[in-house]
């Protein structure tokens, strides 16, 4: 979502950007399980990893991820991975993590929990005297679906089995619509208020200007357009076409060549 923005946003809106306070809304804090969520990722993040993530995950420039953390200075969210509690066993499934493994827990305490069988066959001879043999025999009682906040500490939860109906969403997510479908609704927008006679006529230079005062720049309108918008949707609309994309397009003939 946010990996090359650096490399694909013009000069001039990059620097509008800096001159703003403007955070990266898909890090959600989820108040009622005290849990930073990077919804790209489908993962707890604690907060002293937020740095970390933001940089080596997404390659967020270091203002930029200062602004976002500071957004979370004053939460009770979870400071460091051992601060990530599982939730309770029979929960609903969280859709904002990734979908419940199928796994197993030890159906005579509730600290057997994991998606290897193996470990729970050792867990249930080393705490319950179980034998391996008994534990096969038996297999169905330890079957189950779990989740967990992050792959990097995974303290597994049981849920439900029956996820079609009782999933559980980040309350007021920000991401109910993908990039493509923002595009394009703006797209939308822009030829409505066109044809509406809203923007004025501007005979946009064949050059590619970056100075915020140029034609060309006045004509697109673009402080206007993507005021309010979130950065995700600036960097998607400011990204480059690949060269692939590029080969694809013909033009046709011009002047004796090939467009």
């Amino acid at each position: 979502m946010a990996t090359n923005w650096i490399l694909s946003t013009p000069a001039s809106i990059a620097n509008h950007l800096q001159q703003e306070p403007i955070f990266l809304d898909y890090v959600t804090f989820v108040a009622s399980e005290k849990v930073i969520i990077c919804t790209p990722c489908c993962t707890a993040v604690p907060l002293t990893g937020l740095d970390t993530h933001l940089r080596t995950c997404h390659h967020v420039p270091p203002k930029l991820r200062r602004r976002t953390i500071a957004r979370f200075d004053s939460v009770p969210a979870a400071q460091t991975f051992n601060d990530l509690v599982p939730r309770q066993d029979g929960s609903a499934p969280l859709s904002y993590l990734p979908p419940p493994a199928p796994g197993f827990c030890c159906p005579h305490c509730t600290e057997g929990k994991s998606i290897n069988w193996g470990q729970i066959k050792r867990h249930v001879k080393a705490k319950h005297n179980i034998s391996a043999s008994e534990c096969v025999q038996e297999q169905s009682k330890y079957d189950c679906y779990l989740q967990s906040w992050t792959k990097y500490s995974p303290k597994y939860w049981v849920v439900t089995r029956d996820n079609s109906s009782s999933q559980q969403e980040i309350e007021g997510q920000l991401h109910s619509t993908s990039e493509e479908e923002h595009l394009t609704r703006m797209e939308d927008e822009e030829e409505e208020q066109r044809f509406d006679g809203g923007l004025s006529t501007v005979a946009l230079d064949a050059e590619l200007e970056h100075d915020e005062n140029t034609e060309w720049l006045r004509g697109c309108e673009w402080p206007t357009w993507f005021r309010d918008k979130p950065i995700h949707l600036i960097v998607a609309a400011a990204a480059l076409p690949s060269a692939k994309t590029s080969e694809d397009l013909s033009l046709g003939l011009w002047n004796g060549f090939e467009c």
